[in-house]
């Protein structure tokens, strides 16, 4: 198979990727984006001078929407997402909604939630969330605090004295605002592997801190509180986030700009009329969608529906997760 102008000899990887000197390529009825967030379309795709083969990577090919009941077959939900190359198992997020939905009900949740919301200076505003005990169930409620107009920050506490930061509440202010970024997503990793709380307290016995992971992984979540709506991230699978979070800090200006092109690609390339908060959720699914689980509600409700991204007939969507009743 040849590339390009035809004098450039592109090699067929076995996942059906083939690669040359600076393009993706993608045969029929499969679609790859490279690591600035192209989407590679049916014949070769200019993508970055600097471009390897790991660079380009499958997005998830979506099935078709359900069929109506009255077009036969007794209608019926989608098939499961099956992507290209099939990810390893994780947290069900159709399981994990009802958790997600309890928690983000509890009176303290809600009025962190709510009280993060009711800033409207532009800038970010928010909260820890954390637990009074290792392994119990109460919230201790923090104050609300102002970041700047992109980032807000936090100390992370893991002791019986201040208690045990499980997540945060933040918002992104304006009126089209986006999903999580990667470096909200990643703030859980930093937080789990660079605080001596857990994973470099050289004083914590060996028993201690297995419990101490196993709950941080088991409870951690990232909340993000918009005008349009509330998300909230967990870890799907700790050996995929694990993975992508080393990827992140090889360089994180280009993680944020493949995240900022898939976004763009998705807004101007394919859906003109798609809101901020879906080009981002598209994105932020395109690179994460087998490390994460990611949920959102709507305005004011505490329903959570799991999202899912991917292409379907050749674009790229955005839809919740039909999960049965």
């Amino acid at each position: 198979m040849y590339c390009g102008d035809g004098t450039d000899y592109a090699e067929e990887i076995t996942y059906v990727l083939v690669y040359d000197v600076n393009q993706c390529h993608r045969p029929p009825n499969k679609t790859f984006i490279d690591h600035l967030g192209n989407i590679c379309g049916p014949v070769w795709y200019y993508a970055h001078s600097y471009i390897s083969k790991s660079d380009c990577y499958d997005v998830i090919d979506l099935p078709p929407p359900p069929i109506p009941e009255d077009e036969g077959n007794n209608g019926g939900d989608p098939p499961p997402v099956v992507p290209v190359d099939q990810p390893p198992s994780g947290v069900d997020p159709c399981e994990e909604k009802k958790k997600i939905s309890a928690t983000q009900s509890d009176p303290a949740i809600k009025q962190i939630n709510a009280e993060v919301l009711s800033h409207a200076n532009g800038n970010e505003w928010g909260a820890k969330q954390n637990k009074y005990t290792l392994n119990g169930s109460g919230w201790n409620v923090p104050d609300v605090t102002e970041g700047t107009k992109d980032t807000w920050d936090y100390t992370f506490n893991w002791n019986e004295t201040d208690g045990y930061t499980v997540g945060s509440t933040h918002l992104h202010p304006g009126n089209d605002a986006s999903a999580p970024s990667p470096d909200d997503v990643f703030r859980m990793g930093d937080d789990f592997f660079n605080n001596a709380g857990i994973i470099n307290n050289t004083m914590m016995p060996p028993y201690e801190l297995e419990s101490s992971v196993g709950f941080y992984y088991d409870n951690v979540s990232v909340t993000i509180v918009t005008k349009s709506g509330t998300y909230v991230v967990t870890i799907k699978n700790s050996t995929e986030y694990n993975k992508a979070y080393r990827e992140y800090n090889k360089n994180r200006e280009a993680y944020r700009d493949q995240y900022r092109a898939l976004a763009g690609s998705y807004r101007e390339d394919f859906n003109v009329k798609s809101t901020e908060g879906e080009a981002t959720t598209f994105a932020l699914l395109a690179q994460l969608g087998k490390s994460v689980n990611l949920y959102k509600a709507q305005p004011g409700s505490t329903e959570f529906k799991p999202v899912e991204a991917g292409m379907l007939n050749g674009t790229p969507i955005v839809r919740d997760i039909n999960c049965p009743q």
